[in-house]
């Protein structure tokens, strides 16, 4: 079920100026299904007390501890997370970006809105993968671009004196349509599945999480995915867009504010495996008003505190993101 009219509106827009508080993605794609509808549409947990769960768990290493890729500190002239650009026609202008030719097949690097001082992944600097992920709220879309480079720093772009990316890919908020190529190694949304610090800040996180982990299978991709880079040799590692989740019988009463919040969207809403990254990492937006010491919290938690949820049953069409709900 897409999301129209003064809903749209009301999706994409904050009062701050900044992504604030609404949810960005339609009410029925795969991010927006928690515990209560996966127990209502009859989804099962494949957790660590099942064998297949189990082995799943322990392929990923039951020691290894959560990480929160986000953060308001500055190490390195660079913060870890994805900055949001929220732009509209009044703070951007339209710009032509050069594709590399290997993603020119999905790509749309036309009138991409630039806002005069972008953010990257790695701000300050531009660090890593170097993303840009835009929000513009006049279209209610995502513009999310893979390894941003300036006028005059790539070679083939430089003669042209245009800006350059590996990939454009440009996602409707308002439908569960797949697109036709992603700026992740899933082939989903970035945007969708960030931890933004206004979530946070009004107590609830309405969505699922999106996680990096180190062990991936190269095998074929579980819905919402539809690619992957695995290349874990293990047999028992998660395939790209497996759904973990957080058991219900793990404390979390002791976690600072911030991170409770997290641990509750990973108990209720659970976290889709969407790239591959070091350990188990909970992407996010980089914020000034985060504060690392409470997030550092999650920590406490580990690859022994998920189980494995299968999902099957809540899927309309594994050619959509919409999944099913039970009124």
């Amino acid at each position: 079920m897409c999301i129209r009219g003064n809903d749209r509106a009301r999706h994409c827009r904050s009062g701050n100026g900044g992504v604030g508080t609404r949810p960005h993605v339609p009410r029925r794609a795969d991010r927006w299904c928690g515990r209560r509808c996966c127990g209502r549409c009859g989804g099962s947990v494949l957790g660590v007390r099942s064998w297949f769960g189990g082995r799943t768990v322990a392929a990923i290493g039951r020691e290894r501890d959560l990480r929160y890729g986000f953060s308001s500190t500055v190490v390195n002239n660079s913060r870890r997370g994805y900055p949001i650009n929220v732009v509209d026609p009044s703070n951007s202008t339209p710009t032509d970006f050069m594709v590399a030719a290997v993603y020119l097949y999905f790509s749309n690097g036309k009138d991409v809105p630039m806002p005069a001082a972008p953010r990257f992944e790695g701000w300050p600097s531009r660090q890593w993968d170097k993303h840009l992920l835009l929000l513009d709220t006049s279209t209610c879309r995502t513009r999310e671009l893979l390894n941003v480079q300036p006028p005059g720093e790539n070679d083939t772009a430089r003669p042209f004196n245009m800006w350059y990316a590996d990939a454009v890919v440009s996602f409707d908020l308002t439908s569960n349509a797949y697109p036709n190529g992603s700026a992740n190694a899933a082939g989903v949304s970035m945007f969708a599945g960030l931890v933004r610090y206004d979530e946070v800040a009004a107590g609830r996180i309405n969505h699922a999480l999106a996680i990096g982990m180190s062990e991936i299978s190269p095998g074929e991709p579980i819905w919402p995915a539809y690619n992957t880079d695995g290349r874990s040799t293990n047999p028992d590692a998660p395939r790209m867009g497996s759904r973990f989740r957080l058991r219900s019988d793990v404390d979390i009463s002791t976690l600072g504010p911030q991170a409770r919040v997290v641990a509750e969207a990973l108990r209720d809403y659970g976290a889709i495996v969407v790239d591959t990254g070091p350990g188990i990492t909970i992407t996010g937006e980089p914020d000034l008003r985060w504060n690392d010491a409470d997030l550092a919290g999650l920590a406490s938690l580990g690859a022994d505190d998920l189980e494995l949820v299968d999902i099957s049953s809540m899927i309309v069409d594994p050619s959509t993101h919409q999944a099913r709900r039970r009124v």
